[in-house]
């Protein structure tokens, strides 16, 4: 079995305000005076065509997918639909999804979006309560063997060394929402092998951010490990949980760095069930 965690960084690149509805046409107006235009850029990574992942995932012979920013919404009329305005104002989209080869013997049994009980950053902070992060539960059928996936998505920040940026506020979200997945999990009590992946926003590099993983995932869960490749680590993590009659041996791993379809890298692992 072959999965992949990916970040598709899938915000459109732009929007044209001339799709919004007629009650808020006078900002169309407005922008249309002072920048010449009613384009709105939005996403500067250029990202291409779903259709290019596609492509490249099936290249892959990956059988699962599990993405995040999955937002390929063009119109602003459909954005206009899926936005929440309480407590506060937010887009109702975790961009959070599965593809799976459907050429391949998979069915999905079940699937469930839980949100973050914590977030930090509006209008700063990598902007994490715009949108509605969280993660997805899924029960997977594979070649008649039962599994557990979990597809995450923690919140951002962007420190500086430079200026010494104030993060405290995005350490103590990525905490709580790492209880909160860990003690979902716990609550399961499934006695199915589960794989949890997905950008965790938890640099391997940042002593906080490994502190923040073994005090509020490894430690509560116990049974878990990582999927670890030489010579690279990102934010983009894969984890394993063995239960049951049913093993996930570890066979290959890496980060595809040479693929540039987002601004991050897919990380591919391939698993032998036995």
């Amino acid at each position: 079995m072959i999965i992949a965690t990916y970040n598709i960084d899938g915000l459109p690149s732009e929007v044209d305000l001339k799709d919004l509805p007629w009650i808020l046409k006078p900002i169309c107006w407005i922008y249309k005076i002072f920048k010449k235009t009613t384009i709105v850029k939005i996403n500067d990574n250029n990202r291409p065509e779903i259709m290019d992942i596609m492509s490249y995932l099936a290249q892959k012979n990956i059988d699962i997918t599990g993405v995040q920013e999955d937002f390929f919404t063009f119109r602003i009329q459909k954005l206009l639909s899926y936005i929440k305005w309480f407590p506060y104002p937010r887009l109702n989209l975790n961009g959070i999804n599965i593809y799976y080869n459907h050429t391949k013997n998979i069915k999905i049994i079940k699937e469930k979006f839980i949100p973050w009980e914590k977030s930090y950053g509006y209008f700063s902070h990598a902007n994490d309560r715009i949108t509605t992060k969280g993660f997805k539960f899924y029960n997977i059928k594979y070649n008649n063997v039962l599994l557990d996936l979990y597809v995450v998505h923690l919140d951002a920040d962007f420190y500086d060394s430079e200026t010494n940026s104030d993060i405290s506020g995005d350490i103590q979200a990525r905490a709580s929402q790492l209880k909160q997945l860990s003690d979902f999990i716990i609550k399961q009590n499934s006695k199915n092998p589960a794989i949890i992946m997905g950008d965790f926003n938890c640099s391997p590099k940042n002593v906080w951010d490994n502190q923040l993983i073994n005090d509020n995932f490894l430690i509560p869960l116990n049974n878990v490990w990582e999927v670890s490749s030489e010579g690279f680590k990102d934010v983009d993590r894969i984890f394993v949980i063995n239960n049951g009659s049913h093993t996930l041996l570890l066979k290959n791993c890496y980060y595809d760095t040479l693929v540039h379809l987002s601004d991050h890298q897919p990380f591919i692992a391939e698993f032998e069930i036995i």
